[in-house]
């Protein structure tokens, strides 16, 4: 049994007579079979753990699958985590702050390619860690440049793969995964081991799995998600069937989810995340 596949994995699918007991003789009966397309699905194959803006690129590279004639166009995106803009006020001598939550703001959104070939692999080594956040913290000021740094950190790295312009509104984004181990001796922490994410503005009859990596990139888990799991809305998975499976010495550990749609050309997400070397 692997058990990278998840729960059972390892076990093989045999296929089943399918039979139709009291047919009409003389008649003919006319048998209809649906294919099944391959999924539209994109994966974010390596991605930088940490870079220093302005000096060091974040380099990213993915992986298509599917059919070209369903999905065609890859974009990326970048969040900044507890993302919010800064309402300053005047109070005598001082100057006080208000800060408003806009997780949904970008620091980066880019057009990888436009028509990728079917089943490819791509990669982007050209940003440096330079914002452009419409609002926000960091909002760049005039003509300057500005970076990210690690007051927002980490950035969630997202990829979508997709055909019709009207689906580029689709968001995934995952909360910090940190397994945490206590006390002497060393405990793993029940909590740590689950994970949040959100989905917003997604298609139905979604499907997805999430995969967890050491910090080898080695894989140690993957399980596909629940249909509802892959529903918009707030989704919590707790992955207790990793406690026996991972150590401090692997750490950090980096959970990866995806999500894809297979009945119409629609579009597929990877995420994943990095952080600046930079505090500055």
């Amino acid at each position: 049994m692997d058990i990278t596949r998840g729960p059972g994995g390892g076990k093989i699918l045999l296929p089943k007579l399918w039979k139709k007991d009291a047919l009409a003789y003389e008649v003919i009966h006319t048998l209809k079979v649906k294919t099944s397309l391959p999924a539209t699905a994109i994966s974010i194959t390596s991605l930088d753990k940490w870079f220093l803006p302005a000096d060091e690129t974040c380099e990213v590279a993915y992986a298509l699958e599917g059919l070209h004639d369903r999905a065609l166009k890859v974009d990326m995106e970048v969040y900044a985590s507890n993302y919010a803009k800064a309402t300053a006020t005047n109070n005598g001598e001082f100057v006080t702050y208000a800060y408003t939550d806009i997780p949904e703001t970008p620091i980066l959104k880019k057009s990888l390619t436009a028509d990728a070939a079917e089943r490819a692999t791509g990669s982007e080594t050209s940003w440096h860690g330079e914002s452009e956040a419409a609002e926000g913290i960091l909002k760049p000021r005039g003509t300057a440049k500005r970076y990210i740094n690690a007051a927002s950190s980490p950035y969630s790295v997202s990829l979508r793969y997709y055909k019709k312009d009207e689906h580029k509104k689709a968001i995934l984004r995952i909360e910090s995964f940190w397994p945490r181990w206590e006390n002497t001796p060393r405990v793993l922490n029940d909590d740590s081991l689950k994970f949040k994410w959100t989905l917003k503005d997604c298609p139905d009859a979604m499907n997805g799995q999430f995969q967890i990596f050491d910090k080898d990139d080695k894989i140690v888990w993957r399980q596909a998600l629940t249909p509802a799991e892959c529903a918009n809305g707030e989704h919590e998975h707790n992955w207790a069937e990793g406690k026996p499976l991972i150590t401090e010495a692997q750490m950090p550990y980096r959970c990866r989810s995806r999500s894809t749609r297979t009945r119409t050309p629609l579009r597929a997400w990877a995420w994943r995340r990095c952080t600046p070397r930079s505090a500055c």
